[in-house]
């Protein structure tokens, strides 16, 4: 995925009201799993078989945060002026030689799981860690 595609879905986490499995799907192809994945949850029903439920489950978005990351999640109060329930922030921490700085993502979402995956997808749009 472009970086384009990943910041828009990672814009789509944040407008989600909650767990959606498309974005689970494309989640999942954009960090390299083919098109028709499916994890061992096999099939719902006679539904599509379903990915990763990185948008329900924090557990599950965790696996999004990258190496050289850390994370943080918090709720926020219900006056909150973004309207959005959860904040979370991946911090990237990346190195050249002796020098070491660190990138902040922010993301706002209705969920924990969605925030996360929305932060941590932003992450990924940065060059590697060297």
């Amino acid at each position: 995925m472009t970086k384009d595609e990943l910041v828009k879905l990672a814009a789509r986490c944040e407008a989600a009201s909650g767990p959606d499995g498309e974005l689970d799907r494309e989640i999942a192809i954009s960090v390299g799993h083919p098109r028709d994945y499916a994890a061992d949850w096999g099939l719902r029903g006679h539904e599509r078989p379903t990915a990763f439920p990185y948008t329900a489950s924090i557990d599950a978005a965790m696996t999004l945060v990258g190496k050289d990351c850390l994370f943080h999640i918090k709720t926020l109060w219900a006056n909150d002026q973004s309207g959005k329930a959860c904040r979370a922030s991946v911090d990237r921490y990346l190195t050249e030689g002796a020098i070491m700085w660190k990138e902040n993502f922010l993301a706002l979402a209705d969920t924990p799981a969605l925030a996360l995956c929305a932060a941590s997808l932003r992450a990924t749009t940065t060059g590697e860690a060297k």
